[in-house]
């Protein structure tokens, strides 16, 4: 990612990172969940849940990242200029900026990032592992 910017519409939900891939020759929009999981028996899951806001689908699905966008847009005080930088669009009005996001949404990412050994479970969320589903490597101090 060459840019990225905080895409929750308040200070704990929504998209984590919104970001902008240049290495590959058409400009793209990732719309990124990043969790530690949570310890559950001898291992670490990532629940992607559920939400009322959108429609009852899963975190990550398509029509929760429309919805979780949606309310970027209409809830974050400073969605216009953090998406300003974002696409680097200097003085551009508001409805420049809203339409540019719109272009990328339609053929944007979605990615989760998870600590190595973690287990992703979902419904209905078009994510795939090795595709969609990145790890890193992670070390609390309660963990070896």
């Amino acid at each position: 990612m060459t840019v990225t910017i905080p895409g929750q519409y308040d200070s704990q939900h929504g998209i984590d990172i919104i970001g902008i891939d240049t290495h590959i020759p058409r400009r793209r929009m990732w719309l990124i969940e990043i969790s530690r999981g949570r310890e559950m028996g001898a291992g670490l899951v990532k629940q992607l849940d559920k939400r009322k806001y959108a429609g009852n689908q899963s975190q990550m699905s398509h029509r929760w990242r429309r919805a979780a966008a949606d309310l970027f847009l209409e809830k974050n005080p400073n969605s216009i200029e953090m998406l300003r930088a974002l696409f680097d669009l200097g003085n551009a009005e508001r409805g420049l900026i809203e339409q540019t996001f719109e272009v990328y949404f339609a053929s944007h990412r979605a990615a989760v990032v998870v600590p190595a050994g973690c287990d992703v479970v979902g419904s209905n969320t078009g994510l795939r592992f090795g595709r969609d589903i990145y790890t890193f490597a992670y070390r609390n101090g309660s963990r070896r």
